[in-house]
């Protein structure tokens, strides 16, 4: 099975994977022992992030178009948000950790509250697929990595009409923020970040 994806926790002392066999696990750093599966997506699981507050919740997006938040002690599926048309490629928590954002290749980013998965913003682009979508450290903006070879910086509050980064010759697959908010970092098939 590929692994599609990993993370530190942020004590470093566990590792998250996703992979395309339909699960994502939870690993000791110390003993290299699987701690924990999570089952129930249909799909890849493209991504797996831990949740910001240390509650042990962990956030995964899946190929079946629909993200999930786990519990990392029990595995149990807490919260799964419906409302893409297709694969999620990826999902993060807001800073705060009580916003989740969704990228998906349906042409969407959606905003959904993690407290009780309801859908708070709808970010549209133009039908080409968003491979990623992140907070800025400050949660007040939304950046997608797209298909149309561009990057779109959004107003998480308002989802207004987002600042374009073009220049890519092929599509963006991520796009990051500074760790002060500052600037931003794409990476493309085109060889170029």
């Amino acid at each position: 099975d590929e692994v599609c994806a990993a993370v530190f926790s942020l004590d470093v002392d566990h590792v998250l994977t996703a992979s395309d066999d339909c699960t994502a696990k939870l690993w000791s750093i110390e003993s290299g022992e699987c701690l924990q599966t999570f089952r129930g997506h249909e799909g890849i699981v493209f991504s797996a992030v831990f949740s910001p507050l240390e509650e042990g919740e962990v956030l995964t997006a899946s190929g079946d178009c629909t993200a999930r938040i786990w519990s990392s002690r029990s595995g149990n599926n807490l919260r799964t948000f419906r409302g893409h048309g297709d694969s999620v490629s990826s999902a993060a928590f807001a800073p705060h950790g009580k916003t989740v954002v969704t990228a998906s290749k349906d042409g969407s980013a959606k905003l959904w509250s993690a407290e009780c998965g309801q859908c708070l913003q709808t970010l549209q682009h133009d039908d080409a697929s968003i491979y990623s979508a992140v907070f800025s450290p400050d949660g007040l903006s939304v950046l997608t990595a797209c298909a149309d070879r561009s990057a779109k910086l959004w107003n998480a509050k308002f989802g207004s009409e987002p600042l374009s980064f073009e220049g890519h010759g092929q599509r963006v697959l991520s796009a990051t923020f500074s760790p002060d908010g500052g600037s931003v970092v794409t990476a493309s098939l085109d060889g170029t970040a």
